[in-house]
């Protein structure tokens, strides 16, 4: 049993790190481009090949770890668990740590199961953590404001929080950093 009650069926944690040469050479993400667009891609210019294939491979990994747990062939619900995966590792990398190296992010993939005397639901909880400043989730600009259609941020909170419930969690403990939760009722 987890801390809210819920008996945690499959559990997996990552963490990233950006290379300590990102700044050297590399320079930092650029907003515009993906930061998981394939290293050897001529277009990937700005982006560090070494973070670029981190980055695949823990968004691989979740992916595979969610087929295990629950396969599907649906093409959308594939769509968007690659979705969330990729636009929650990339804000936590990019505003969380701003491409810092000695920053972490770590991320926490379980699935748990909800009981009470009337009904039985499963649902994924995906926490990325990371070591930046603190932000409110009611506070960032909505993208589809007429005012911010030109400004490159909260589309991929925006994205998020179509597919799912999100919640900051705060460190009780007085930790710097902070946790990003997304809930998704399953069934």
């Amino acid at each position: 049993m987890d801390d809210n009650g819920c008996k945690v069926i499959a559990e997996r944690d990552w963490e990233i790190s950006v290379p300590l040469d990102l700044r050297r050479g590399y320079g930092p993400v650029e907003p515009e481009k993906s930061i998981f667009s394939d290293p050897c891609d001529e277009a990937a210019d700005g982006r560090h090949p070494v973070l670029v294939r981190r980055l695949a491979e823990v968004r691989d990994d979740f992916l595979g770890f969610l087929g295990e747990i629950m396969p599907t062939d649906d093409n959308e619900i594939l769509f968007k668990r690659r979705m969330l995966a990729e636009e929650a590792l990339a804000n936590a990398l990019r505003w969380g740590t701003k491409y810092d190296p000695e920053l972490k992010v770590k991320v926490k993939i379980r699935i748990e199961e909800t009981a009470d005397a009337l009904s039985r639901s499963l649902r994924l909880v995906f926490e990325i953590w990371d070591e930046g400043p603190d932000f409110d989730l009611e506070r960032v600009p909505d993208p589809t404001d007429e005012k911010n259609i030109e400004i490159p941020h909260g589309r991929g909170l925006l994205l998020i929080r179509g597919l799912c419930e999100a919640e900051i969690v705060k460190d009780a403990t007085g930790k710097k950093g902070k946790t990003l939760r997304f809930i998704k009722v399953l069934k």
